[in-house]
């Protein structure tokens, strides 16, 4: 795998040090507790859905730590890992479908790969926060820097360009922006969120 420069250096306007982020493993219990901690609880009581959830970690602490009703949407579920017996009570779809849309919130993601603009136009109006990881610009060649980009125009293929791709489009339907947040975790920590 090649790692680009960008994935180790710090974001200028990350504010947490180096020296006190918890290690990237703990990434899915640090993102759930951000979420309990910064979204209106009342968009919580109506539930998250988990969007690209693999198998379930980001769920699980939310429905075991912070007793968060989830659903999970993962087009490839597996079996195993430590989180996946203790999710009896969370609802799984193959696929992102209105019917999962209607039973929550807020959309959320925790490295959703190709997935994360997806997440992000299918929560609409609804809340949403996406933690990007991977731009996979070779999937997706005809994205594009919108206005506002000092390189519009331009093919998205850093991470950077990623990230201000989806700040600068995709503002949701109630003109809600798009904002951004940073995880106290190693790795890939930036939240793009609308609250």
């Amino acid at each position: 795998m090649t790692h680009h420069l960008e994935d180790t250096q710090q974001h200028d306007m990350d504010p947490y040090p180096w020296a006190s982020k918890r290690h990237k493993a703990e990434r899915h219990e640090v993102f759930a507790d951000w979420l309990v901690a910064k979204v209106p609880s009342d968009v919580l009581d109506r539930g998250v859905l988990d969007v690209a959830g693999g198998q379930g970690a980001l769920s699980y602490y939310l429905t075991k730590k912070h007793n968060v009703r989830c659903a999970i949407v993962e087009t490839k579920f597996r079996r195993g890992g430590k989180s996946t017996k203790f999710l009896t009570n969370v609802k799984r779809y193959s696929n992102l479908t209105d019917e999962a849309l209607d039973q929550c919130g807020i959309v959320v993601a925790m490295h959703p790969d190709e997935a994360t603009e997806m997440s992000i136009d299918a929560a609409n109006a609804k809340f949403f926060a996406v933690v990007p990881c991977c731009v996979f610009h070779c999937l997706f060649p005809d994205r594009r820097m919108p206005a506002g980009s000092e390189k519009v125009g331009q093919e998205v293929v850093s991470y950077n360009d990623f990230m201000e791709y989806l700040m600068l489009s995709k503002g949701d339907s109630s003109g809600r922006p798009v904002s951004l947040s940073y995880l106290n975790v190693q790795g890939r920590n930036r939240v793009l969120h609308n609250f």
